[in-house]
């Protein structure tokens, strides 16, 4: 009976760590995608800076608020595209929008 209860908590434990990185994966993609359409309409003038900042803002936290493993390439990755991103919007540098634009393309 013993073992029946840790081998079950143990499957927990594996399942919830699974979830975790499919949900923390699953944010990535969403993140970038959003970031995406924020660097382009702010190329377009289509959003002012204070919404294109909040954005990334959120993103930042977000992922950081997920990434329990410091250490996820993935997140890490993202989280300085989107650093880059805020600069480039906080110093009006449509250049440097457009190649971060890029990067978040790739």
């Amino acid at each position: 009976m013993r073992r029946s209860l840790v081998a079950l908590l143990l499957l927990a434990i594996a399942c919830s760590k699974q979830d975790d990185d499919e949900k923390l994966q699953k944010s990535i993609v969403s993140w970038k995608a959003t970031l995406q359409i924020v660097a382009d309409a702010h190329l377009k003038n289509e959003v002012h800076d204070g919404f294109a900042l909040k954005t990334i803002d959120e993103a930042v936290e977000d992922l950081e608020g997920q990434s329990s493993n410091p250490t996820n390439k993935h997140a890490e990755q993202l989280i300085g595209i989107a650093v880059k991103l805020r600069q480039a919007v906080e110093s009006h540098d449509k250049f440097a929008i457009a190649n971060v634009r890029g990067e978040l393309a790739r």
